[in-house]
């Protein structure tokens, strides 16, 4: 027997008790909902940047089968995703847009099987409000919108457990028709070994499959022997497919160190059912909403009312129990995993996803009550709500700017209209350059360091020494820093030997200009001063050492400071460049040591040396310029009073004056 696309049996009656207008009512329904889905995934699809994750994604698309391969074992990705992309680049090409449409593939397909999914658990309202709540789910939508493998490996999940259902079912009545039999089995099969080369946490779906054939075995315990060895040779089968790759990346696997810090099932719990019912861009203040959810999905677990039944019989094995170890396991393979390693990540819970949205679809849908119009209010008054939060969430993924992605995109432009000859570009975490390749096509040196993990000392310093001497000015991008360089050795040594000029954020990822001297700078005072700033802090004096610079330089300058007491608050320095009509033509204020050395930290008697770099715009016109430098709150911005020996009270200082050429 073969199902259509809407899954009504070719050449058969629609469905008993089930009238054509309604069976047509449902496919418009059905087809509504799958456009819905797919206008939801293309909505802005390139409207933000390509963040790290997909740059990687980017960079593997233009490469052949076999170096795919090689840098996939050397990641914590297994390549069927790749290899999935580089064909589709090759058709459709690498934009912003062509790279991410293949995951808007897999996500309206998602919810095209979730429908399949509920309509075979539960009937076909069910499906049909669950086939919703994929569609507008902000989860889904996200990564639906992303050049990586999580809504593929989804995809995989939801189409093998399709599968496993109609093998039990098949099973179950024992059909004498093996072809019947084993077609789906093989589907089976072959989507968990597809996900498994999807994402290795499709292992959690692999149990998944597991627990609920022990759950049927429970109730089918006739042929006991039999059914069990051909689900062990089904699932031998598996692994042996699986084996030449483990063989590859599995030590890659050992060695992979954790990603978060220690989690509890409470937190589990919570997160979970956050990130499932509105995604990873709600605001903490929509807590509450959870509420609702939490107990939408009780409802979806309560018993079917009496005298109503399934449309299609089952396999024995109850349709809530099958959806609950899908929506459980996931999140508690993932919490097993964590125990040695930690690796809480959001993304992971999305496999349990179209579990989750069965269930929350069935306690909407009211199965519980006998009134067919007490169904309608009951799921109306449920459904509106949880859609208009998911839209809301939704708003926040499309418009919010904290909810951004990394903004590459916006950086290398930055760069590009605003690099010199002579700057270079530096890339911490080093494996940034391939994202930052695929936006930025000028051509400023790129280094990406550090060259091993964990870091040399000395081969690093060594680097950054020679950096320093070929080059005038330096961007540092710096991206997950806390684990290519936990010790913050890079930009220590950068702000000791350097002048930070800039520090701006493009979203998650920090740019940093410094300033280069071309040789080590001084760590004497040059030109001393005796200066009290209130009663804590005092100015010694300070280094210039070019007072005649270009526009679009830096401005080098060393401060010299001491604390003659504790230092209770935070303070900032600022350090302005005047005209001659006492206008700021270029200004910068930071912490000491370019906020590596706040003022609380600063020990009695001992001398901060506080490496400070000014950018002057590029159209500063020729003259000679002041600089004035003062010390604030960093929160009121209350300044504190000058007082130099024999000069008046004032809330700033002046250095010597430059000259701009």
């Amino acid at each position: 027997m073969k199902l259509s696309l809407w899954g009504r049996p070719n050449g058969e009656p629609i469905q008993e008790g089930y009238p054509t207008h309604q069976w047509l009512v449902g496919e418009t329904l059905l087809l509504g909902i799958l456009l819905l889905a797919l206008g939801l995934r293309l909505y802005r699809l390139d409207g933000q940047s390509l963040w790290y994750d997909e740059g990687t994604s980017a960079g593997l698309a233009t490469r052949d089968w076999v170096t795919i391969a090689r840098n996939a074992a050397d990641d914590i990705h297994p390549p069927l995703y790749y290899f999935l992309l580089r064909g589709w680049a090759a058709a459709v090409g690498t934009s912003e847009f062509g790279l991410r449409s293949l995951s808007v593939v897999a996500g309206t397909l998602t919810v095209l099987a979730t429908y399949f999914l509920g309509r075979a658990l539960f009937g076909r309202r069910v499906a049909l409000v669950a086939a919703a709540l994929s569609a507008l789910s902000p989860f889904q939508v996200y990564y639906s919108q992303e050049a990586r493998m999580y809504i593929w490996v989804t995809l995989w999940g939801v189409l093998g457990l399709l599968a496993l259902w109609h093998t039990l079912r098949r099973w179950t009545v024992n059909s004498p028709d093996k072809r019947s039999v084993l077609t789906p089995f093989f589907l089976y099969l072959a989507s968990t070994t597809a996900a498994l080369y999807t994402h290795y946490f499709a292992i959690s779906l692999v149990v998944v499959g597991n627990a609920i054939f022990l759950a049927w075995l429970y109730s089918h315990r006739e042929r006991l022997a039999g059914r069990i060895a051909g689900w062990a040779a089904g699932q031998g089968t598996v692994a042996l497919l699986y084996l030449p790759w483990l063989s590859i990346a599995g030590g890659q696997l050992q060695r992979w160190p954790a990603i978060s810090e220690p989690f509890s099932l409470q937190f589990l719990a919570t997160e979970s059912l956050r990130v499932l019912s509105l995604g990873t861009t709600a605001e903490a203040s929509w807590a509450p909403w959870l509420w609702l959810f939490g107990g939408i999905l009780g409802v979806g677990l309560l018993p079917q009312a009496r005298g109503r039944i399934e449309e299609k019989p089952g396999p024995g094995l109850r349709p809530r129990l099958f959806a609950l170890l899908y929506v459980l396991i996931p999140p508690l393979v993932l919490y097993a995993i964590s125990i040695q390693r930690p690796a809480w990540s959001p993304k992971l819970l999305l496999l349990a996803s179209p579990g989750f949205y069965l269930l929350l679809a069935r306690g909407i849908g009211g199965e519980w009550l006998t009134s067919s119009r007490a169904r309608s209010i009951f799921s109306s008054a449920l459904f509106i709500p949880v859609a208009l939060a998911s839209l809301a969430s939704l708003q926040n993924y499309y418009f919010n700017p904290r909810y951004a992605l990394d903004d590459y995109r916006g950086l290398a432009r930055y760069i590009a209209e605003n690099g010199r000859p002579g700057d270079a570009v530096l890339l911490n975490a080093p494996t940034q350059i391939e994202i930052f390749s695929y936006y930025y096509a000028e051509g400023l040196p790129l280094y990406p360091l550090p060259l091993q993990r964990p870091l040399d000392p000395i081969a690093t310093q060594t680097q950054l020494g020679e950096i320093a001497a070929q080059h005038q000015r330096l961007y540092a991008i710096l991206w997950a820093t806390q684990e290519s360089d936990p010790g913050r050795f890079i930009e220590g040594w950068l702000d000791q030997h350097a002048y930070k000029a800039l520090e701006t954020w493009f979203d998650g990822v920090r740019l940093v200009l410094y300033g280069l001297p071309g040789e080590i700078p001084s760590d004497r005072i040059t030109h001393l001063r005796r200066i009290l700033l209130g009663e804590e802090i005092e100015f010694l004096g300070y280094d210039l050492p070019r007072t005649r610079l270009t526009p679009g330089e830096i401005v080098p300058v060393t401060l010299f400071w001491r604390a003659r007491g504790p230092i209770a608050d935070r303070y900032k320095v600022f350090i302005h460049v005047l005209d001659s009509a006492e206008r700021i033509v270029a200004q910068r204020d930071s912490e000491p040591g370019g906020g590596a050395l706040p003022t609380t930290t600063w020990t009695v008697g001992e001398t901060i040396l506080d490496r400070e770099g000014v950018l002057l715009p590029p159209d500063t016109p020729p003259g000679e310029y002041r600089i004035a430098v003062g010390v604030y709150h960093w929160i009121s911005g209350e300044r504190l009073p000058v007082q130099e020996e024999g000069g008046p009270l004032d809330t700033r200082f002046l250095l010597l004056p430059i000259r701009i050429e």
